[in-house]
């Protein structure tokens, strides 16, 4: 039987995939508007992990039209919600997880998000470290003080950046410690891979490794391949930058110690196809449109 071959494939990324709509963040995606875009996915393209993706293209063996399904960071509802919708459909994707937060931890700026969400306080005084005094009553109000210390904090050195937000918990009166699931556990993880999906590395605490050492850099990455190789017993072989911008978030440093590392890709979050030509090592990415079915199909059957 005839079939069109490929010359590129895109990526979607995905974050975390919510039960319902979140007041704070409407933005983020619901079960209901994930599944419709793996509908779409299911109906109307050949979807692969990354991995089988790229060795396909090699081979001259991608379908035409062929897509990727990606997420970052290792949300708990990455298992718990996505991973019904795409077992449903029989759409395999790839899961780049930070090792340092699994079993109950939480990221700095989901500890800055749930701590001035959860707060009953009307303002939210962080004179003390050098920031300003910023109102947090109302749902409008929370959202914009968020925006704007996630803004500030995001490319603080690393030690003074958790300084700070242990002390911005501290001053919303909000304790976080308790019955957090938050994000991934290792049974988790071994079910996302068990499933057949593809787990990948995303570093252990998710710095910017552009602001680190050399020495730091390879212990983040390496200490990551090697938790996600022993919960899951398997090799792993991708590897995504956090935040994912050239000469801001990551370098070419950044890339030659992931090559030595042994990674056979590692994903950016640059806006692009893949194709023969591109570097493994820098893999484009797209984040996911809203809920317009017309628009994602354009964007996931395009070349960009």
């Amino acid at each position: 039987m005839f079939s069109i071959k490929s010359k590129y494939f895109n990526i979607l990324t995905y974050h975390e995939i919510l039960t319902h709509t979140d007041s704070l963040f409407p933005e983020y995606f619901t079960c209901a508007k994930f599944e419709k875009h793996i509908q779409i996915i299911a109906k109307y393209f050949h979807s692969f992990t990354i991995s089988q993706a790229l060795w396909l293209l090699q081979q001259k063996q991608l379908p035409f039209p062929s897509v990727c399904v990606s997420f970052d960071d290792g949300y708990a509802n990455n298992c718990e919600n996505s991973l019904p919708i795409l077992q449903k459909y029989q759409v395999p994707a790839t899961f780049f997880i930070t090792t340092g937060y699994i079993n109950g931890g939480m990221m700095w700026n989901d500890k800055v998000v749930e701590a001035i969400r959860h707060s009953k306080l009307e303002q939210l005084n962080l004179q003390d470290i050098a920031l300003s005094t910023y109102p947090i009553k109302t749902i409008t109000e929370k959202r914009n003080t968020i925006d704007q210390l996630l803004s500030l904090l995001k490319y603080l050195d690393f030690n003074e950046r958790a300084d700070k937000v242990a002390y911005i918990q501290q001053q919303t009166q909000v304790d976080l410690n308790s019955d957090n699931n938050l994000m991934l556990n290792a049974k988790q993880i071994k079910q996302l891979a068990d499933a057949e999906m593809e787990i990948a590395g995303h570093t252990v605490y998710h710095p910017i490794l552009a602001k680190i050492s050399p020495e730091q850099v390879r212990q983040e990455i390496t200490q990551n391949k090697q938790d996600l190789e022993q919960i899951i017993q398997q090799e792993i072989h991708g590897f995504a930058y956090p935040n994912g911008k050239l000469n801001q978030d990551y370098s070419l440093r950044d890339v030659s110690i992931v090559k030595e590392i042994g990674f056979d890709y590692a994903a950016s979050t640059a806006f692009g196809s893949i194709t023969c030509s591109t570097d493994h090592y820098q893999l484009k990415r797209t984040s996911a449109w809203g809920n317009n079915i017309i628009k994602l199909l354009w964007q996931l059957g395009r070349k960009y």
